[in-house]
């Protein structure tokens, strides 16, 4: 089936609409984009801007960060080509900073189902350490590990993760609400890496 001209995405629009600074250019931008992928119509683009959805302030609809998720994700004309560290990273960064109870669970059901979870989740838990976490963001990290916890192909990678937390003294209120979720071994095993 051929697609016309009308069917098939503007890149440029596109790309002006992303880098606009206007909330509704660049919900449209990304809403062209999903509407691109569901359709199979690609065109080469750069990768949407997480920066961009500061443009939102407070106020980002949830659809437009699915929307971004989603092209992050399953775009494959994305130009350059992102590498798989950039793609997760990019990700956790969009959840921690705008949230979301969907667009959390997209992400970890994306790293659950990577060509290797406990791989990808081992750097997601790498990068969650080392970096900074304000009350709001440790909250959504919370939620993000919790789905990643339930996951049998990412539950071990976590609970690694979660001990060397607690090795070096990283995020202990979040090593502290997430203990309820692991079994007795599991716990003792961050208790040991703490000293207590």
């Amino acid at each position: 089936m051929e697609v016309s001209a009308n069917d098939r995405p503007d890149p440029k629009k596109i790309t002006d609409d992303l880098r606009s600074g206007e909330p509704q250019r660049i919900a449209a931008g990304l809403a062209a984009l999903d509407r691109a992928e569901r359709r199979r119509h690609f065109v080469e683009l750069p990768a949407p801007d997480l920066d961009s959805l500061a443009a939102f302030g407070t106020n980002l609809p949830e659809q437009v960060l699915t929307h971004f998720i989603s092209t992050w994700q399953h775009y494959p004309s994305l130009v350059p080509v992102p590498d798989p560290g950039e793609i997760r990273h990019t990700l956790i960064e969009a959840v921690l900073r705008h949230g979301g109870e969907q667009p959390i669970f997209q992400v970890s059901l994306g790293l659950r189902t990577d060509d290797s979870p406990a791989d990808a989740v081992r750097d997601v838990m790498r990068y969650l350490h080392d970096r900074d976490l304000d009350p709001t963001e440790s909250a959504r990290a919370y939620h993000l590990i919790g789905h990643l916890l339930d996951g049998d192909t990412t539950h071990d990678a976590v609970v690694e993760g979660l001990t060397f937390m607690a090795l070096f003294g990283g995020h202990t209120d979040l090593v502290d609400r997430l203990l309820p979720q692991l079994d007795t071994d599991e716990q003792a095993r961050i208790r040991e890496a703490r000293q207590e």
